[in-house]
């Protein structure tokens, strides 16, 4: 299992942490002030579906204070490993009443994401895509606006090479 940390405004952070979400394997985060007192009486629960499996969560603040984090999930919607996230206010209360799946492609597998945020709010994930450019494991991004919206149609291909693993 592997945990993320992130900064957030006002100098205090928020980390995730695997499995601890009542569910075989979900995922939590609990947020500290800059002092690294903690802000949060119990874990908040960042996926909101918690049947199947979250794994390797990613976090990264917004602006306002808030943060969003995003996981790899098994068989949420029937298909194998996908990426999916959820929005959180300053506050650690959920904005997103169900996980949002980042990844377009949902044939094979997408797995180990990554997630930034952009100015105005909104934010980037990539991921690692199994079989998507036709040979092994490629790269895939999408970026989403401050509400959650896809920005992009269609996952991007990330690298050129397409033979094997990347």
């Amino acid at each position: 299992m592997i945990p993320s940390i992130t900064a957030l405004e006002g100098g205090g952070s928020s980390a995730d942490r695997p499995g601890r979400d009542g569910s075989s394997s979900g995922s939590s985060s609990r947020r500290s002030d800059a002092h690294g007192n903690a802000q949060d009486a119990q874990d908040i629960r960042l996926n909101q579906t918690a049947t199947s499996e979250q794994w390797v969560p990613s976090i990264t603040a917004l602006e306002g204070g808030g943060f969003v984090a995003t996981w790899m999930n098994l068989n949420q919607d029937g298909s194998d490993y996908d990426i999916y996230a959820c929005r959180f206010d300053a506050d650690g209360n959920a904005l997103d009443a169900q996980d949002i799946r980042l990844n377009q492609t949902t044939a094979s597998h997408q797995q180990y994401p990554s997630i930034t945020a952009l100015a105005g709010g909104g934010f980037v994930a990539t991921w690692m895509s199994y079989n998507q450019d036709g040979s092994g494991h490629g790269i895939y991004a999408r970026r989403f606006d401050a509400t959650g919206n896809a920005l992009d149609a269609q996952d991007i291909r990330l690298n050129q090479t397409t033979a094997g693993d990347q």
